[in-house]
């Protein structure tokens, strides 16, 4: 087996890119400014599959081709070529009273063709669940004392996942996948009193979680199924994923003028709960693919040692999307080469404010240019709006620059099939 020099260079300076790009991105200030909104349970899911998926406003469930599914496993069952593929994203958030700007990497993923005819497919990927950042202030008034109050918190949960893909017969293809999650969440509660006679108060709590999970995906063509030339090219996709029970352990540190006190406790009481998706993609045509999905997860079932009086209820996320792909003519121009992408969608959160659900809906749009035959550069842009301005919430709009890249080839070949 061998691997290109070619793509050995090309591996070099994406990888270069990716940790020049990481160095900038997380040597920020511990507590970034972010949403007010990632302070409920364990913050915000994170619901980027892929750039492709991002700007169709999906997340692929029923989705094929050769593009690595870090949600469906099943989805990989098509792949033809060794893949590699990251995905990057820079935000502004928009708040009534101030605007933020932060950059992520969302995913680095691997798919490995090991069999095209069984359909089975091997992939790896670090991406990432849940995120949280957010700073809060307030101006506390009572009777006795006045003070400033201040409530700040970052971190959120990642995975290492393992998935393999297997075609069995009927055109059916079925995938698992095993997840280790790991992150830690850091929350601070700062209390400003403003007088030399009162002590100021400083707590800061450190979470480390981990756990696993494991996911399960079915993906199968129509056609193949009924036997119908008329269900040609119309595909449907479902997916599970098991509970995650995470233990924790905390370091609680209480701060004031004369000193800290630290106290560690270990906990495993944290459990996300079970999700479940169905996808479903048709084909019209040589060019266009148009594709749907919803993703439930219940979240009523949500269980964690915080005593607030949040109220968690099930989320929903639904999308639907398109794709134009090049149209098969030799003599294409530049921007016949490309290939278009656009959707919308629409999340039902999983938590509640002031008695109210905060949901988020917006579009997005997108292109794939293509560099050589199986390699592509992804581009991407969405716009969201959550909560709004009444009954003491806050309206988010959200503008989000996407970038990545999918890099398909022959990598792991036997000398005697280099030129097949």
């Amino acid at each position: 087996m061998i691997i290109s020099n070619n793509n050995k260079k090309l591996f070099i300076r994406i990888l270069t890119a990716v940790l020049l790009f990481a160095s900038v991105t997380f040597s920020q200030d511990e507590f970034p400014l972010g949403s007010p909104y990632s302070s409920f349970g364990l913050g915000d899911l994170q619901y980027l599959t892929s750039t492709r998926t991002d700007a169709m406003g999906i997340l692929g469930i029923g989705l094929t081709g050769n593009y690595i599914n870090n949600l469906n496993p099943a989805a990989n069952g098509e792949l033809r070529l060794t893949n590699v593929s990251f995905s990057m994203n820079y935000g502004f958030l928009g708040l009534p009273k101030s605007e933020i700007s932060d950059g992520n990497i969302n995913g680095i993923n691997l798919g490995v063709p090991l069999s095209r005819e069984m359909g089975m497919t091997l992939t790896m990927g670090f991406n990432s669940m849940i995120r949280s950042n957010y700073k809060v202030y307030s101006r506390v008034t009572t009777p006795d004392i006045s003070y400033n109050q201040t409530y700040a918190g970052n971190g959120g949960l990642s995975r290492v996942n393992f998935g393999l893909s297997y075609k069995i017969p009927l055109g059916i293809y079925i995938g698992a996948e095993y997840n280790y999650a790991f992150g830690n969440q850091t929350k601070l509660t700062y209390l400003d009193f403003g007088n030399s006679f009162v002590q100021n108060t400083y707590i800061r709590k450190e979470n480390n979680l981990t756990g696993s999970f494991v996911k399960g995906g079915l993906v199968f063509d129509i056609k193949s199924l009924l036997k119908s030339d008329k269900m040609s090219d119309f595909t449907i996709g479902f997916v599970y994923q098991s509970k995650l029970n995470l233990s924790s352990g905390e370091d609680a540190i209480y701060g004031s003028i004369t000193g800290n006190d630290t106290l560690r406790n270990t906990y495993s009481d944290i459990q996300v709960p079970q999700a479940f998706g169905f996808g479903i993609t048709k084909q019209i045509g040589k060019q266009v693919i148009l594709s749907g999905d919803v993703l439930m997860q219940e979240w009523s079932k949500y269980i964690s040692r915080n005593t607030s009086n949040t109220v968690y209820t099930n989320s929903y996320r639904y999308g639907l999307g398109a794709e134009i792909l090049p149209a098969l003519k030799s003599d294409r121009s530049f921007w016949e080469n490309l290939t278009y992408r656009m959707g919308v969608f629409y999340d039902n959160t999983y938590f509640t404010v002031n008695g109210e659900k905060i949901n988020r809906y917006g579009f997005g749009l997108g292109i794939g240019i293509p560099v050589g035959n199986s390699n592509s550069l992804d581009f991407g842009i969405s716009y969201s709006i959550r909560g709004k301005n009444e009954n003491g919430l806050i309206k988010e709009n959200y503008l989000k620059l996407t970038a990545g890249l999918n890099f398909g080839e022959l990598w792991f070949l036997r000398p005697k099939d280099e030129d097949r």
